[in-house]
C-alpha cells in the first residue's frame, strides 16, 4: 500500500486541495493507534480544509479527512479529533499558574 502525505510548506484550501497535496512518504510505525506529529498536523490541516456541509453526511466528511491523513481511517480521525478537542477544553479551562 502507498501511503501518503502532504508535501512540506502546502496548506490546503480545500478538500481537493488536500488530496493535491499529497506525495509519498513512510511512517514506519506498526502501533496503529499511534500517531505521528505529521499524521496529527494533516489531520489537523484536513479538518479545517474540509468544512461541514449539510448536504453532506458526517460520516462522509470523515472519510474525505482520512484520505488526507497516511495510515488513519475514517473513524480513527474522528476518535483522534474528539480526543484533541477535550485536551484544549481542559488547557482553556485549566487556571494560568503565575
Amino acid at each position: 500500500a502507498v501511503m501518503m502525505r502532504y508535501k512540506v510548506g502546502v496548506k490546503p484550501s480545500s478538500a481537493a486541495g488536500v488530496r493535491d497535496a499529497v506525495s509519498s512518504g513512510d511512517f514506519g510505525s506498526t502501533d496503529v493507534n499511534a500517531w505521528t506529529d505529521e499524521q496529527q498536523k494533516f489531520l489537523v490541516q484536513a479538518h479545517q480544509a474540509v468544512p461541514k456541509d449539510a448536504k453532506v453526511k458526517e460520516a462522509e466528511r470523515w472519510k474525505t479527512v482520512a484520505a488526507c491523513v497516511p495510515g488513519k481511517d475514517a473513524k480513527q480521525c474522528f476518535e483522534r479529533y474528539k480526543l484533541l478537542r477535550e485536551e484544549m477544553k481542559q488547557t482553556a479551562a485549566a487556571p494560568a499558574k503565575s
